[in-house]
């Protein structure tokens, strides 16, 4: 299964009845596309990005949501996100982990702005897949680190090793 047909299943399962989620690395608005595919009309989503290039282009993909109100684009970086604590019903993060330098901090920024309860649904590359151009050793490190990281601070509900990605989805401590 494709890394977007497991997303997309992951979303249908665990998505539904969200209110506002957070996209955690706008990157190339691939997720953005899965995401309003599954998610109620009601529902906002609010995509971070520190790269201001990204959130011009999701801006003209998906005009349209912005314009009703339903994305919200915002220069951030995941480690000092700018949202109220508990704001959000769930929060994904896809092909993002890697790009991230203090993983550590950032799932300590997803802990505080995901309410109790709330969902996070994460997939990354992993080091064996070679549909993608970042080190073997960056990806090995990053996967490690956000299993572990995962592991010890979320309840994980499913934990999804392919020979291409990887995926975890969770919920957030508290209830």
């Amino acid at each position: 299964m494709s890394w977007r047909e497991t997303l997309l299943e992951t979303y249908s399962r665990h998505l539904k009845g969200c209110s506002r989620v957070l996209d955690l690395g706008t990157g190339f608005s691939e997720n953005l596309s899965l995401l309003f595919s599954v998610l109620e009309t009601r529902a906002t989503v609010f995509s971070v990005d520190p790269d201001e290039g990204a959130l011009g282009e999701a801006g003209r993909l998906f005009g349209g949501y912005v314009s009703d109100g339903r994305l919200r684009l915002l220069r951030a970086r995941a480690e000092s996100l700018p949202f109220p604590s508990r704001f959000f019903d769930a929060a994904t993060a896809i092909h993002t982990f890697h790009h991230i330098g203090d993983r550590a901090a950032a799932f300590r920024e997803l802990l505080r702005v995901v309410r109790p309860g709330g969902v996070v649904v994460i997939l990354d590359w992993t080091p064996l897949g070679g549909s993608h151009i970042h080190p073997r050793e960056l990806l090995e490190r990053s996967m490690e680190e956000t299993l572990r990281l995962a592991g010890r601070l979320l309840r994980v509900v499913e934990r999804r090793l392919e020979s291409e990605y990887y995926l975890l989805t969770a919920s957030v401590p508290g209830v």
